[in-house]
Order: C-alpha cells, then structure tokens, then sequence
C-alpha cells in the first residue's frame, strides 16, 4: 500500500498520508482553485462591469429618520 508521509516543520515524518485521503485532498483543492479560477474569469472578464457590478443609487438605509 502506497503511504505518502507528511513531514513537519522539524523534518521528522509524523502522519502517513493513505490514498484515499490524497485522492480526497487534491480534489478538495483542485476544486477550490478551479472555483476561484472561474469567479476571477466570470467578473474581471466582463465586457462592461459597471451596468450591473454595483448596487443602486436609491437604497434606502433608514439612518436618516428618527
């Protein structure tokens, strides 16, 4: 059986790694990062960001009545 050691800061293997806790981590993080990819991509790539990328002028926040 394939055992990857994750070694500490002190260089000494403390935790084995099994397969499927490897398979589970880089899909885990290969996830985040195409997730992160993608919402960069979706709003910085937008042809013309202002017409829907803000909110209105007219919210009306209730701060100025008593």
């Amino acid at each position: 059986m394939l055992m990857l050691p994750v070694v500490a800061q002190s260089g000494v293997p403390t935790v084995e790694l099994e397969p499927a806790g490897m398979v589970v981590m880089t899909l885990s993080v290969l996830l985040v990062c195409g997730l992160t990819i993608y919402c960069a991509v979706k709003i910085l790539g937008d042809k013309s960001p202002s017409e829907h990328h803000h909110a209105p002028l007219d919210i009306d926040t209730r701060d100025t009545e008593r």
